[in-house]
C-alpha cells in the first residue's frame, strides 16, 4: 500500500503535528484499501487556510491521482482534532479518486455532483464511523422543495457554478432558507 501513495507535507508544522497527519494518513488508507482498489496517489499537506472548511478547519480537493489536504493551524482545537479530521477528509477524498476513474468530474452535472458528494460522505462514515456532517443530513420536505426550484434550471448541466452550490458562496443566484 505504501508504494502507492506519496505523501507530500508543505506546511510550517511542528514535528509532532507532522507524524499525526502522517499516521492519520497511513491508517486510514489501510482501512479503505479493504473496500476499495486504491489507485496511486499523491497527497499534499498544506496550511493554506483559504482553502479549509470554516466548520471543520480542513478541506480536501482531488484532481484524479492528487489529493490535497488543507489545514488551518489556527482553528480552534486542530492539534487535538486532526488525526480524525485528516482521516475523514482523505477517506472523502480518495472516494472521490477512485470514482472519477469512472466517472469522471470534468463531465458531471450538478445532480450527478451532489451524488459523488453524498457518496463520498457517507464512504467517510462508513470506514470512519461518526456522525454526518452537518451538510450531509437530509433536507426536510420543505427544504427539498425550496432548493429543487433553484437546482432544476441546473440539474442536469455541466455548465454550473460548483463553489456557489457546494461552498456557499455570496451568489445572488442561490438564496438560503
Amino acid at each position: 500500500m505504501q508504494s502507492k501513495i506519496k505523501i507530500t507535507q508543505k506546511n510550517n508544522f511542528s514535528k509532532l503535528f507532522k507524524n499525526k497527519i502522517q499516521t492519520a494518513i497511513e491508517e486510514v488508507s489501510s482501512k479503505i484499501e479493504k473496500k476499495l482498489k486504491l489507485p496511486t496517489l499523491r497527497i499534499i499537506v498544506d496550511d493554506n487556510l483559504n482553502l479549509t472548511i470554516p466548520e471543520t478547519g480542513v478541506g480536501g480537493s482531488c484532481d484524479s491521482n492528487l489529493i490535497q489536504i488543507h489545514i488551518n493551524p489556527n482553528f480552534k482545537n486542530i492539534e487535538k482534532y486532526i488525526s480524525e479530521k485528516v482521516k475523514r477528509t482523505i477517506t472523502h477524498e480518495i472516494h472521490h479518486s477512485v470514482r472519477d476513474t469512472y466517472f469522471p468530474w470534468n463531465k458531471a452535472t450538478l445532480l450527478e455532483a451532489f451524488v459523488t458528494e453524498g457518496l463520498a460522505d457517507h464512504f467517510d462514515i462508513e470506514i470512519n464511523g461518526g456522525e454526518p456532517y452537518p451538510w450531509s443530513l437530509a433536507l426536510d420536505n420543505e427544504e427539498f422543495i425550496f432548493y429543487l426550484n433553484q437546482a432544476s434550471k441546473d440539474l442536469f448541466s455541466k455548465d454550473f457554478d460548483y463553489k456557489t452550490w457546494f461552498f456557499g458562496s455570496k451568489s445572488p443566484k442561490i438564496r438560503v432558507k
